[in-house]
């Protein structure tokens, strides 16, 4: 899940992008030229932008030196702002074919980047879309930095999962830069190259000091620690058709490991790229637990289930991310496929007198994790068990009104599951009247969380 350990870029994109997937569409339909949209772009911004004074390498792209001294001063100028708003709409136009440059630049400058990526979300250009909605969510915020920074929490969890640190960014700057320069070309003023640098450069202090607060933190926990850690697998059992359930104990001795229910723990097996997967054991045990379902071609989930024994050792990256119950109000959980584990994990977290309804929806009882334990609740869970897509249509739309009707409008809806059943019960539940609906997504390029849980 994420370029060079899920970029600051690409996870910003991954937040805002279904906000900004309007704005970048209509974009898109112009069909005016790079060249010709930013000569006229140009004109506008050359009569306030005075002389390029850059010091920075030729080009006007920092080299890494240049870039790490930059990083100390870094403010974004109102020279900065009027360029970047002035271009975001033709940087916009030609987003993915930035950010499709982007990465085999920095794949064939930098290949030690590869080390950070799930190959199957490049491959499928997840990570490319992600990338490109980012690129237009910054820019168009440029002016308005309020309604970017609540996102450097959600940012700074994926990045410390991944155990990102800050000799990174350079390589990211350097690459995303050499892209917008590759696909823009001569339509490219010094000044409007120097703008752009300063912002990324901005974005990436803003990351960093973020992220050097939230590593603190973590490293502060209770059985915490920063970066990757050495664990055993202890355990590994089937709990339903085609999913696993893994408990790795840490290699030195620990009391217990204290983490939010619906966090994530990152898992780098031999020779793979890292996988992030909810942790399903309880705060505070001194294992922690995992439930993996088989991908078809995936290649983490494929090793874990055929070749990780107990007793082999892998790398984990400390609890992260925020799909956690954040306020008092009534709740329903509602999932689809694997989508239940964070809903088992808030199920054994939560005062069951707060949950005011449960549903799941899977293709068959077999593949259905977690059954008993959701029955022996007494929360009367629903679970609907079809296959063919009309009947799970009319499904979402039956049961998200009687999920209303038992949680009411103010509760708050948590969602895990396929993109298409998130899309399609998130509007069945607020056509119904909810008013608190948030959500998770497993995998790149999609939104994380339909409603940020740190702004109620």
């Amino acid at each position: 899940m994420e370029s060079l350990k899920s970029l600051a870029w690409t996870s910003l994109g991954l937040v805002v992008g279904a906000v900004t997937m309007n704005y970048y569409n209509s974009l898109n339909s112009k069909k005016t030229t790079k060249t010709h949209s930013l000569k006229k772009e140009n004109e506008l911004a050359s009569k306030s932008s005075g002389p390029e004074t850059s010091s920075a390498s030729p080009g006007g792209i920092l080299t890494d030196e240049e870039f790490l001294k930059a990083l100390e001063t870094v403010t974004i100028t109102p020279k900065t702002v009027e360029l970047v708003k002035a271009t975001a709409s033709v940087v916009a136009e030609h987003a993915v074919d930035i950010t499709s440059a982007f990465y085999p630049l920095m794949f064939s400058n930098n290949p030690e980047a590869l080390y950070y990526f799930n190959e199957a979300n490049q491959n499928r250009g997840m990570q490319q879309q992600a990338l490109a909605h980012a690129v237009v969510a910054y820019a168009s915020n440029i002016d308005q930095l309020e309604n970017v920074l609540p996102l450097l929490e959600v940012i700074a969890h994926r990045h410390c999962a991944l155990s990102v640190t800050p000799n990174l960014y350079p390589i990211v700057y350097k690459n995303l830069m050499l892209a917008i320069a590759k696909v823009l070309g001569d339509a490219l003023t010094p000044q409007i190259v120097s703008a752009w640098s300063e912002a990324v450069v901005f974005l990436s202090k803003a990351c960093i000091d973020t992220e050097a607060k939230l590593y603190q933190s973590l490293k502060g926990r209770n059985g915490g620690w920063e970066g990757e850690r050495e664990f055993v697998l202890v355990k590994k059992v089937t709990v339903a058709d085609s999913t696993m359930q893994f408990d790795f104990a840490p290699v030195a001795e620990n009391s217990g490991i204290s983490f939010s229910p619906g966090q994530y723990l990152t898992i780098r097996c031999p020779n793979l790229s890292p996988r992030h997967y909810t942790i399903t054991s309880s705060p505070g045990n001194p294992h922690l637990q995992c439930t993996v379902r088989l991908i078809s071609g995936g290649k983490v989930s494929t090793y874990m289930h055929e070749e990780l024994n107990v007793g082999d050792k892998c790398l984990l990256g400390a609890p992260c991310g925020l799909f956690t119950p954040y306020s008092d109000n009534n709740v329903v959980l509602i999932s689809a496929g694997i989508g239940i584990t964070p809903m088992y994990s808030f199920l054994s977290a939560l005062d069951h007198s707060r949950v005011k309804g449960i549903l799941h929806f899977e293709n068959s009882p077999e593949r259905m994790a977690f059954r008993k334990e959701f029955e022996a609740s007494g929360l009367d869970p629903q679970f609907v068990f079809e296959e063919k897509e009309r009947n799970i249509k009319k499904q979402i739309s039956e049961q998200a009104k009687r999920m209303v009707a038992k949680g009411g409008p103010k509760a708050d809806y948590y969602l895990c599951g396929p993109g298409a059943f998130m899309s399609a019960m998130t509007k069945a539940l607020k056509d119904n009247g909810a008013k608190n609906v948030l959500s998770e997504v497993f995998g790149t390029g999609t939104t994380p969380m339909l409603r940020c849980p740190m702004a109620k």
